[in-house]
């Protein structure tokens, strides 16, 4: 995800109900997500400690992007996503 937001593929919107945001991965093959987590379950990893730490990572990469508040944007709220469905 992350080099598709710094290559700017992606949209965000702001509402007063809060914010919508799509980062177009359309052209990876739909499969390859759930085909990655199971090679990483099967090596014996903890997918949701994975997805925690790739969470804080995005949400870390905000000082580094301090020059476009729209990627900032996105970045934090992949972050809080991928947070938000392990905790």
């Amino acid at each position: 995800l992350y080099d598709f937001i710094v290559a700017d593929l992606f949209e965000l919107h702001q509402d007063q109900h809060g914010f919508n945001g799509q980062v177009f991965t359309h052209s990876l093959p739909s499969t390859l997500g759930p085909s990655l987590d199971s090679m990483i379950t099967e090596a014996g990893f903890n997918i949701a400690e994975i997805r925690f730490i790739e969470g804080l990572l995005f949400i870390s990469m905000l000082p580094l992007h301090f020059g476009n508040l729209k990627r900032q944007k996105i970045l934090y709220l992949t972050g809080l996503t991928l947070l938000n469905e392990v905790l």
